[in-house]
């Protein structure tokens, strides 16, 4: 767990809709996200027989799409997370989400991610249960789209 894109959730899934009409990615500022990484990514995933999955952090419930057979490093590395033992290469609020009472970016209220994709990993977790539901009708959408415009 290296690369985790940050994003929001902000609607629900409705047929025809992409990854990125679904999901609002954040900007994250580094090189390692450009360059079709997201796209590679969709694509792995798409190789993938992914399974949701569920588990509770603090008062929070942590819902999970990876492959059964890596389920325990992906929930042990998004444990790590929220308790600050892993670093990325760039900032996600998960741990603020987990535990306020220790945010470390002065945040003044909730952090507007709510969505988490290791990209390297290509598995994805998120705050939001229709997130991860839906996630791969949107995962669908989008392959079809880039199988179609390439």
């Amino acid at each position: 767990m290296w690369l985790v894109q940050r994003g929001t959730v902000e609607k629900d899934w409705t047929k025809g809709m992409k990854v990125t009409e679904f999901i609002r990615p954040d900007y994250m500022g580094s090189a390692e996200f450009e360059f079709g990484t997201l796209p590679k990514s969709l694509r792995a995933m798409g190789e993938k027989n992914l399974e949701q999955f569920k588990f509770s952090m603090g008062d929070k419930v942590i819902y999970v799409l990876c492959e059964k057979e890596e389920y325990d490093e992906v929930k042990d590395n998004i444990v790590k997370l929220a308790n600050g033992s892993i670093r990325l290469k760039e900032w996600v609020s998960l741990r603020d989400w987990v535990y306020p009472e220790v945010r470390g970016h002065d945040l003044q209220e909730d952090p507007s991610d709510n969505f988490w994709w290791d990209v390297g990993g290509h598995y994805v977790f998120s705050l939001k249960h229709n997130a991860i539901r839906d996630f791969p009708k949107a995962l669908e959408t989008s392959l079809e789209y880039m199988k179609q415009n390439s």
